[in-house]
């Protein structure tokens, strides 16, 4: 795992914690995809936040872990089938004909981080994924997560942007 500015690379499953302590207030983060699995079914990638009290290098070593993706104190959106993970809920948005949201390997996620109503909201590419992440509690730290069980594919993101919003 390498940070060379605002570009990370990981070459190994592994969360990594961005240095940008989130303790209250509304935030808008932009990540773009660099590198992943073209094939979105083989996607290891996923974006979201953390809690400042847990351990990162112990969340994906767990078998519990592995088998929900859920883990206690994070948050995160899942590329492999648009899905929404936290410690208290697990769900993709799909129909009949697979995920309702495109994500492909160079695309732009952005999150709105709210810590007044305790939410996440995901855009991929501009289009709001229609599953929220809740009952986040801060303070919290941005995240990338590389959640692959097997030789792990290269993946690089960049972190585009940054800000703190107003109020709603």
């Amino acid at each position: 795992m390498e940070e060379h500015g605002r570009k990370l690379m990981m070459a190994k499953a592994a969360v990594v914690r961005m240095d940008i302590l989130m303790e209250s207030g509304r935030y808008e983060l932009v990540y773009r995809l660099l590198s992943d699995f073209k094939d979105r079914w083989n996607a290891a990638s996923g974006f979201g936040v953390v809690r400042q009290d847990v351990q990162v290098e112990q969340l994906l070593t767990t078998p519990a872990t592995w088998s929900s993706l859920r883990c206690s104190g994070m948050w995160w959106l899942r590329r492999f089938n648009g899905g929404v993970y936290s410690e208290d809920q697990q769900g993709a948005p799909t129909n009949s004909s697979g995920p309702q949201v495109k994500f492909g390997r160079s695309a732009e996620v952005r999150m709105i981080v709210d810590l007044e109503e305790g939410t996440v909201t995901f855009y991929v590419d501009g289009e709001e994924v229609p599953l929220k992440a809740t009952s986040v509690s801060a303070p919290v730290y941005p995240c990338v997560i590389n959640y692959s069980k097997s030789s792990a594919p290269r993946i690089d993101v960049a972190l585009v942007a940054m800000k703190r919003l107003r109020s709603a």
